[in-house]
Formats: structure tokens, C-alpha cells, sequence
């Protein structure tokens, strides 16, 4: 018989600030926040499909605004003037981009579309 065991309990952790992502795209410049190290309740994961069938996940906190999405596609190459990024049902466009994540419901696991204009 096994003894019962105690659940660890996840934080959410930053790296330093210092380590912050600093990206250049084009003409254009972003800074990215840090990665997110463990996984915790209130992080929102969001997976970005691209199109040719590629995709990317990556967590956020839910603070952060939703033009640090189009920042992170525009780290991967999709500019936003070329681009934008759309929920998979209801099919939207994000189109507020500073309004936070919370603020549009993203919490938990999100899939977004990257499409282009």
C-alpha cells in the first residue's frame, strides 16, 4: 500500500527581467516578456497555428495585452501589417490589441489562427 502523498504546488515563475526578449523584425523592434519557467493555474497557454501547417506554444500571463501575441508572431517572421490573428470558434479578429488577456477570456488553453490580409 502506497502512503498518500502531498501534491506539490506549482508557482509561476519569471525569469530575471534582464532576461526579457528583445526581437527585431524588419524595420521593427519588440520586446518580449520573459518565458515562463513552471506551469501554474492562471497562466493561459496559446497555441498559434501559421499558415502552411505550422505552429508555436507558448504561455503568457493573463496581464499581459494581446499585442504581446502579435509581438511573439512577429518574432517568428508574421508581421502584423501582413497578418492577423483570429480565434478558432467564434471565428474573431483580434483587433483590440490593448486589452489584456483576461479582459478577452483567454484563460487556460487558447488556439489561435495567424492568417493573412
Amino acid at each position: 500500500m502506497q502512503q498518500g502523498r502531498k501534491k506539490k504546488r506549482h508557482t509561476c515563475h519569471r525569469l530575471p527581467s534582464h532576461t526579457t526578449t528583445h526581437t527585431s523584425v524588419g524595420n521593427d523592434s519588440c520586446w518580449l516578456p520573459g518565458v515562463l519557467t513552471s506551469r501554474i493555474v492562471s497562466c493561459s497557454t496559446v497555441v498559434f497555428k501559421f499558415p502552411g501547417g505550422k505552429s508555436a506554444t507558448r504561455r503568457f500571463l493573463p496581464t499581459e495585452l494581446v499585442q504581446v501575441l502579435y509581438d511573439f508572431c512577429g518574432s517568428l517572421g508574421y508581421d502584423e501589417l501582413r497578418y492577423q490573428l483570429c480565434t478558432s470558434f467564434p471565428r474573431a479578429s483580434l483587433d483590440t490589441k490593448t486589452i489584456t488577456l483576461a479582459a478577452a477570456d483567454f484563460t487556460g488553453r487558447v488556439a489561435l489562427h495567424c492568417e493573412e490580409l
